[in-house]
């Protein structure tokens, strides 16, 4: 099956590049997924053009949301690498991919444009939110776990884990969900109460994580139920 993954764009040497970590892309590979690269496109209507050829939708990580797109409070200072063309696109992809009932993956950033496209909005900055961000700001190395996330009892996030209370995870952000968007639940919290993960249990896979799970092994479980809905919907024969 084909996932399709949006991209971040970086400036080197007066370069400008799209890129992902290969992280996510092995990640997608060893659950048994073709990964392609979405870059964003000068306007929206190719959207269903994109949609067609791929069988699940994953959002990652990068700068931050335009805070025009879900508040009317000041920008504050600390918003950073804004990508308002990114921004557009992926919420576009995030809708149109809901309506298709697209199994929809999103990762840091990803979950928080899934958020703000349906009408949820973020905290700019934790820290002017008077909230710490040591345990959300780590440090390389990423394979490393720094915090313990709590995950909601009967949520499709707690079954893939095994409906344990709580598992350790990475974090690096300085922003979050503020308000969930109506049609989502929340289905993680950290201990000192950022979101997390949200899910739509109506969907067939329609889940956003705050930390980075590329780069942990014990959370192989989510890419793989990603990529087994992707191909449970996809027409296409399996990959050998």
């Amino acid at each position: 099956m084909i996932i399709g993954i949006t991209t971040t764009r970086t400036t080197t040497d007066d370069i400008d590049i799209e890129r992902v970590t290969i992280e996510y892309l092995q990640s997608v590979e060893r659950a048994g997924g073709t990964p392609i690269l979405l870059p964003p496109q000068p306007d929206c209507s190719s959207i269903d053009e994109i949609l067609v050829r791929i069988d699940g939708l994953m959002l990652t990580g990068g700068g931050d949301i335009d805070p025009r797109l879900y508040t009317d409070d000041k920008v504050l200072e600390q918003v950073s690498h804004v990508s308002r063309k990114r921004d557009e696109f992926e919420i576009a992809l995030a809708r149109a991919a809901f309506e298709q009932d697209m199994p929809t993956f999103g990762i840091c950033r990803g979950m928080q444009i899934m958020n703000v496209a349906f009408g949820g909005s973020l905290n700019q900055d934790l820290a002017a939110c008077g909230i710490t961000d040591e345990n959300h700001l780590q440090e390389r190395p990423f394979e490393r776990t720094g915090q313990v996330t709590l995950l909601e009892p009967g949520t499709r996030l707690a079954a893939l884990f095994g409906n344990v209370a709580c598992i350790e995870t990475n974090s690096m952000h300085h922003q979050s969900i503020r308000t969930v968007a109506p049609r989502f639940s929340t289905s993680a919290l950290s201990a000192d109460g950022v979101i997390e993960g949200i899910e739509d249990p109506s969907k067939r896979f329609c889940i956003g994580v705050q930390w980075h799970p590329e780069y942990l092994a014990d959370n192989n479980v989510l890419f793989e139920a990603f990529c087994a809905e992707a191909q449970a919907r996809s027409s296409k024969p399996a990959r050998e």
